[in-house]
């Protein structure tokens, strides 16, 4: 068992040891269930399995309100009538097994979240974007974001991503596994907390991710109020190959 990733999930406060022990055995016991429930845990898994169960290193439970939402419209300069937001991916530390699929994930997802009103946009250039994607080895998460609050279009923020996380999966779990993870994520940045169920739950929902997600998702509620929950017509993707010349008459 582990307070403190109980106390890091919001589960439990962090002045828990000041308790009487009756006090903290109580508290530790419900956090327990609620922490089983929230996990989508097996029934019959330890509370050691329980708590090696990949997932997002941000709180369930914040202690404060989680962000307002939207990106503004007027991020993005070439199609200034949509809500958008700009990321550049630093590939620097990508494992390679993730090497040949990730571009098909963050596909899926950037569809995902064009047919919610939200065009996510892909920066060649280091320093021009409003968020940063990165990979390191994850510390007891697979993704870590900063949560958005009040975003503006020059505001920098980023999301984590853990090395390791996949590295066993067939190539179409691989793609749909990121596809949610590059979703909840960047759910995060735009300002959404965790849900029961959907692409924010903590723990990684396993099946097949496809571009209408957001729509059947617990917080299609929310993204439509903050982006409109109309389909955008979204940017190419940046690895497109682009057609070929015709021949001149």
């Amino acid at each position: 068992m582990s307070i403190k990733q109980l106390i890091d999930y919001g589960y439990i406060p962090s002045g828990i040891r000041s308790y009487s022990e009756d006090d903290r055995n109580i508290l530790v016991e419900d956090a327990i269930k609620l922490f089983r429930l929230n996990m989508n845990a097996p029934d019959g898994l330890s509370d050691e399995e329980l708590f090696n169960i990949p997932r997002c290193g941000e709180p369930d439970y914040p202690s404060i309100d989680a962000g307002s939402g939207s990106w503004p419209v007027g991020c993005n300069p070439d199609n200034p009538t949509v809500n958008s937001v700009r990321y550049y991916v630093n590939k620097s530390n990508m494992p390679s097994f993730l090497s040949e699929t990730f571009e098909a994930s963050w596909d899926l997802m950037r569809k995902a979240y064009a047919n919610v009103g939200l065009e996510i946009i892909r920066s060649n250039v280091v320093s021009n974007y409003n968020s940063l994607v990165t990979f390191e080895r994850g510390r007891g998460w697979i993704g870590l974001a900063i949560v958005g609050r009040g975003q503006r279009c020059s505001t920098k923020m980023w999301a984590k991503f853990d090395t390791r996380y996949g590295s066993s999966f067939s190539v179409e779990r691989l793609i749909h596994q990121w596809s949610y993870l590059l979703a909840h994520e960047i759910g995060h940045n735009c300002g959404l907390s965790h849900t029961r169920g959907g692409i924010m739950n903590a723990s990684l929902i396993n099946g097949t991710f496809n571009e209408n997600q957001w729509n059947i998702d617990t917080a299609y509620p929310t993204m439509k109020r903050w982006y409109g929950g109309s389909p955008i017509k979204d940017e190419a993707p940046i690895w497109s190959i682009p057609s070929p010349e015709q021949p001149r008459e």
